[in-house]
């Protein structure tokens, strides 16, 4: 049933019915007090930070209260989008925006650092037809600026996911 489960992650509908009947923020993995201190010495204030696969998890709006007031976040629900403008509305530099990060629609080189908490883990679990781990690690070598950061958080073990980082250019 696990299994069944996971391999809708690349569904945008399972993602918009989940967001839907889910009112609470939901962290995968940790909260970003457990890892801000190993990040922070790859970010800039300054930095232009995009968040892939961004969910309702609290990480961007943790980065925003910690001064990193450029983030973008991008999610493929345009339910789970829209509740988060919502929800961030005040905080005006914060941008929102509906993506499949197998093709994003953001110019090349254009951020600085690009963030991903779980959602190579989500890519990777879903059904084949669907997910492609590799197109969506090209779209983040293309999205950012040739001395940017990946910062990817996963659950998998290095021998699971190092294979996937040495295909990407």
């Amino acid at each position: 049933n696990t299994r069944r489960i996971m391999s809708q992650y690349g569904s945008v509908e399972y993602w918009n019915e989940r967001y839907m009947k889910d009112t609470d923020a939901f962290e995968w993995y940790n909260q970003y007090a457990s890892f801000k201190e190993q990040i922070a010495k790859y970010l800039k204030k300054e930095d232009r930070i995009l968040n892939i696969g961004c969910g309702d998890s609290n990480l961007s709006e943790d980065l925003y209260r910690d001064g990193y007031t450029n983030v973008t976040s991008c999610d493929y629900s345009p339910v789970v989008i829209n509740k988060m403008k919502e929800r961030c509305s005040e905080k005006m530099s914060m941008k929102w925006d509906v993506e499949d990060i197998h093709h994003m629609s953001y110019p090349d080189e254009s951020f600085d650092v690009v963030i991903d908490k779980g959602t190579l883990d989500a890519i990777i679990c879903g059904d084949e037809a669907t997910c492609f781990p590799d197109k969506v690690l090209l779209e983040v070598n293309r999205v950012l600026k040739k001395d940017g950061v990946y910062i990817c958080i996963t659950f998998g073990m290095p021998e699971n996911r190092m294979d996937y980082f040495q295909k990407s250019p």
